[in-house]
């Protein structure tokens, strides 16, 4: 459009939006006027000269929309600068009005920092744990596939791994997938380029990258010919693939590594591929991967040790491929009824299978911050309810002068969000201290899984942001509300009166009050009832003696230790060594450790009575030990005798079971001496010589296995769990029994040192962090409890002063002073009280899983809380009664 002469400096900018295109049809109209007032004075007809400044002004329409776009665009920009300028000014004010006020800035400020920092060190975890990427594509398609008991109602009774005849019926038979894999964890020694090192080592299917749809950083993954067996039993490759972490540590991250030699177990491997840092699968951490071979031969003759992942053809639902692998089981079932029987499909997401068992865990602890900071809020929003009772002649007098309500109110927002902020700054500091001390505190016996990715970056910054802002309007936002209804009148009337407030506001306090006691009383009854639990597990008799026993790992799986005897003669060796170290009372040796999470098992039955069907079989775990065992354990023989001398490999073969296994198969009876079969060596019969206490092998929450155990003369294994007993401290040991390693083989490593209390201890360690934390949260609740109902009251004692005053004067003694006062405080308790029950007993249902030995609606907790609370409420109550109970008259009626 051609520039209208004139109408740029005539023009005035609309005051509002709403109003521009009323103001520009004005506006044009004066010009067009104007135009032809001046055509009609140089002698023009009217309409002629209307018709001449239309023609020279052009497109009204068109000028119309620029000019009310114009128009639009500077109404927007300066009610922008104007609200940014009205912040800036407001937030200026904000920051000296709290700086006259350093008493109740530091309190807020402090108590803000707490619920804010909490709330975002636990949402740290939270989002590292549960909500961050599992850093494989689709992931949301990929499922983990075990093997489980089929239970009364189709549910699984327990969850185990996967036979391979079963995982290759699998992979034939499903429509589902359009791909399935294997892997199985299993530690192997690493030598050469240093100190040697057992490492864990993840075998797989060759197609077990490709089905998670992940590439190396270097080099390539397996070919599909790379676990071809050539005709030979379960056999593991030639080629491997490194950890970015063992890349790094022990190869310096060498770029040259693809193509180099490694030796495992003693025999050379090639580096075929480094993956990414981000790679993990499951709650494992291997060190490499190699190729697991597995020949269609095997099928039908081995056992269950391997766990499977499939990914889901696009458009098939995790309903509907359960659905096809339930059938594909029951087909199975009917097929091998003799390893099939009641066997299931168990088939979970793979976020599901990482994170599933702590999700609990960690959703109680973020609802627990999140009542902190809700207490936290209130407290605040209490203090600023006394702070704006003590301004409202302030805010009178700004009322009265002109201001509008909604200004006042933004006013007092913004001194909320601006000590808000303060806060939140404070709080994400101690937040990313507090985070870091937390997984340092950690052992990692607590299995929460994807701690390395738990880190404050850019999103959880915004997150902790957010939650301060909301946090600073909802503390705020009820007290610049109440402020705002100021009664001007009666305000400036009672000024020289000093009223400090009014009945909504302290009705308001009074609520604020109840739902802080409500909040504290559930956050207090949930940590109880963890704690209960949790010293109920402490309670818990391991069925061993875990005191001045240091354990150790060593894998003898290399060619050297391959013979005939060869496990045997290297402990013969090694165990007069040990036990010639001052201080050693007993050395000896077990398959797997208790409270490790792994065993292994088969099938038993009395060897007088032929084999059960399959629907009446009773597995039995299977514990290889050496040396002198159950000495250096400390598991009590109950009757018979342990293994000695006479248990060697030419002898007749012999078990000690436990007390689990003999009540199972020998109800009523002594079985020292009869006799047991087992399914992996159905020929053989094996003599029971002794029975022992039950030993808690998974976990302390499981009742025990049945269980019995073969002398490692008679059942050779090359993975041993080495137990010292010692009179000092077991650590103090370590390096001398490392020195005695070294001089029998130095190409044996030595890993996983520790001593057996660690490993108690560590079996109760997430319910420990979990109890821990949440009575820290639980008792903070109770202090903000406390210091607000104390407000309260105190706020309270300072309204009724003249009352008081007038009272004493009257002859009123101070016990009924003290009454009147520490009433108001317990009346207010009584309800949170009742409140927080109520809440108490909805809310603890979701502790139902974490909790052992106590139920969720415990009479001990369910007391003993509401009793701690009031004693806390009282004593609160007690200081501004007895301060008011002191009051002279005098005093209190001349400031009146």
């Amino acid at each position: 459009m051609a520039r209208i002469p004139g109408v740029r400096p005539v023009f005035r900018l609309p005051s509002s939006e709403g109003r521009v295109a009323g103001e520009v049809e004005d506006e044009i109209a004066f010009h067009l006027e104007e135009r032809a007032r001046e055509l009609t004075a140089r002698g023009m007809d009217p309409a002629a000269a209307r018709a001449e400044a239309l023609r020279e002004f052009g497109d009204v329409r068109e000028a119309q929309a620029e000019l009310e776009e114009i128009g639009r665009r500077r109404v927007r920009h300066e009610a922008r600068m104007g609200w940014w300028s009205d912040l800036r000014q407001d937030a200026r004010y904000a920051w000296r009005a709290l700086l006259r006020s350093p008493g109740f800035t530091a309190v807020a400020v402090l108590t803000l920092a707490l619920g804010i920092g909490a709330t975002t060190a636990i949402y740290t975890v939270v989002d590292a744990v549960l909500l961050k990427s599992l850093g494989v594509p689709d992931a949301e398609r990929l499922v983990v596939l075990r093997e489980a008991e089929r239970g009364a109602e189709g549910t699984p009774a327990r969850v185990g791994t996967v036979g391979p005849a079963n995982f290759f019926d699998w992979q034939e038979q499903s429509r589902s997938f359009s791909s399935m894999a294997y892997f199985v964890l299993w530690p192997l020694n690493l030598t050469g380029d240093g100190e040697p090192q057992e490492a864990q080592v993840q075998l797989t299917s060759a197609n077990f990258f490709a089905t998670l749809g992940v590439q190396p950083l270097l080099g390539r993954a397996f070919r599909p010919e790379e676990d071809d067996p050539a005709g030979e039993p379960v056999a593991v490759g030639d080629v491997a693939v490194l950890s970015y972490g063992l890349w790094k540590t022990r190869y310096g991250g060498d770029p040259g590594i693809v193509g180099r030699t490694v030796r495992l177990d003693g025999e050379p491997v090639t580096v075929v591929g480094v993956m990414g840092p981000d790679f993990r699968v499951l709650n494992q951490k291997p060190d490499l991967w190699m190729p697991l071979a597995i020949t269609p031969g095997d099928r039908t003759t081995m056992g269950r040790f391997m766990t499977a992942v499939g990914r889901l053809k696009p458009g098939v639902t995790h309903e509907r491929a359960d659905a096809e692998m339930d059938r594909i089981a029951r087909r199975l079932e009917a097929a091998y009824p003799e390893f099939n029987t009641n066997s299931r499909v168990w088939m979970q997401t793979l976020r599901e299978d990482v994170v599933g068992e702590v999700r609990p865990a960690l959703l109680v602890l973020l609802g627990a911050v999140a009542m902190l900071l809700l207490i936290a809020c209130t407290n605040v929003a209490n203090l600023l309810l006394g702070r704006a009772s003590a301004r409202r002649q302030e805010i009178a007098v700004r009322l009265s002068l002109g201001a509008t309500r909604g200004r006042v109110v933004r006013q007092l927002l913004t001194e909320s969000v601006v000590l808000s902020l303060v806060g939140g700054a404070l709080g994400v500091a101690a937040a990313a201290v507090g985070t870091r001390a937390l997984l340092r505190s950690l052992p990692e016996s607590a299995q929460l899984p994807r701690l390395d990715m738990v880190a404050l970056d850019g999103r959880l910054l915004a997150f902790a942001l957010g939650v301060t802002l909301l946090t600073g309007v909802l503390f705020g936002l009820a007290p610049a509300l109440a402020a705002s209804r100021a009664d001007l009148q009666g305000t400036l009337r009672d000024s020289s009166r000093g009223t400090t407030g009014g009945a909504a506001a302290l009705r308001l306090r009074n609520a604020l009050v109840v739902a802080e006691v409500g909040l504290a009383l559930m956050l207090l009854v949930g940590a109880g009832l963890l704690l209960r639990s949790f010293q109920n597990l402490q309670a818990v008799d391991p069925g061993m003696r875990a005191e001045g026993v240091l354990a150790l790992r060593m894998n003898l799986g290399s060619e050297a230790y391959q013979g005939a005897g060869a496990v045997q003669g290297f402990m013969e060796r090694l165990v007069p060594a040990l036990e010639g170290l001052p201080g050693v009372q007993a050395v000896g040796s077990i398959q797997f450790l208790p409270l490790t999470g792994a065993k292994s098992g088969t099938t038993a039955w009395r060897a007088d009575r032929p084999k059960p069907g399959p629907d009446r079989e009773k597995g039995a775990d299977l514990r290889a030990v050496g040396g002198d065992y159950f000495q250096a354990q400390g598991v009590r023989l109950l009757r018979g005798r342990v293994f000695d001398a006479r248990d060697h490999a030419e002898s007749a073969a012999v078990v000690v079971v436990n007390e689990a296994l003999a009540r199972e198969q020998f109800p009523g009876e002594d079985p020292v001496g009869r006799r047991l079969v087992f399914d992996w060596d159905a020929d053989t019969e094996a003599e029971i010589v002794g029975v022992v206490d039950d030993v808690h092998e998974m976990t302390l929450t499981d009742a025990p296995s049945p269980a019995f155990y073969r002398p490692l003369t008679q059942h050779p294994d090359g993975n041993l769990n080495f137990l010292v007993r010692t009179t000092g401290d077991p650590m103090a040991l370590a390096g001398a029994v490392r020195a005695q390693v070294r001089a029998l083989d130095p190409n044996l490593p030595v890993a996983s040192v520790r001593t057996m209390e660690s490993v108690v201890a560590d079996a109760t360690a997430r319910s420990r962090l979990s109890s821990y934390l949440l009575a820290g949260f639980a008792g903070i609740a109770l202090l903000l409890a406390a210091i607000g109902l104390y407000g309260i009251i105190s706020y309270g004692v300072a309204q009724r002063r003249g009352e008081i005053g007038v009272r004493v004067a009257l002859g009123a003694d101070r016990g009924s002073i003290l009454g009147l006062i520490v009433r108001q405080g317990m009346v207010l308790t009584a309800v949170g009280l009742a409140v927080g029950l109520v809440g108490a007993l909805a809310l603890t249902r979701v502790l139902r899983s974490l909790l052992f030995g106590v139920g969720t609606v415990d009479p001990v907790t369910f007391l003993a809380v509401p009793v701690l609370l009031a004693v806390v409420a009282l004593l609160a109550s007690y200081v501004p009664a007895n301060r008011a109970a002191r009051t002279d008259p005098a005093v209190a009626l001349r400031a009146q």
